[in-house]
């Protein structure tokens, strides 16, 4: 019993649809990725930088710079003070991705504890006076660029 051709041309043309179906679906697994790993280090940073303020009664871990985000000035955050080795309160093992080392402005000019950013890295960690914790892209020639806006809050297509 065989097949006859079309039945072979309905099974090659599903087949041909699912290929595609499948195509598409890994295509778009990278940037979903990358995105989701964006939103897990800016969830962390958050949730470190508010439990830091409760046990400092308010103060929040500041490098003492600032930068402007969507038009606001924030205080750069102190991503060092936050770190295990650091402070035995910190909640970070390690430099959390994305922490750019940025020309004397980044996340790792601590004025008290010493640490390092990754030159490929693109973010900034900023925090206002609420403790909302915002991210600024930033495009070097080292971290290749990539941003898709760099005055605003949230992910830039880019990660680290």
């Amino acid at each position: 019993m065989g097949f006859t051709l079309i039945e072979l041309l309905i099974v090659l043309t599903i087949l041909a649809i699912l290929a595609g179906v499948v195509i598409l679906s890994v295509g778009g697994t990278i940037g979903t990725a990358r995105k989701t790993a964006y939103t897990s280090v800016k969830d962390q940073v958050q949730k470190a930088t508010v439990a830091y303020s409760i046990q400092h009664l308010g103060d929040f871990p500041l490098t003492g710079n600032t930068t402007i985000i969507d038009g606001r000035t924030l205080g750069i955050i102190d991503v060092c003070a936050l770190l295990v080795h650091n402070n035995p309160n910190g909640l970070f093992g390690e430099m959390p991705d994305g922490c750019i080392l940025h020309e004397g402005n980044d996340n790792c000019d601590s004025p008290t504890y010493e640490c390092s950013c990754d030159i490929e890295a693109h973010y900034i960690w900023a925090v206002d006076i609420t403790g909302k914790v915002y991210s600024l892209c930033t495009n070097t020639e080292s971290n290749k660029g990539g941003c898709e806006n760099t005055g605003q809050d949230g992910y830039q297509g880019v990660w680290p």
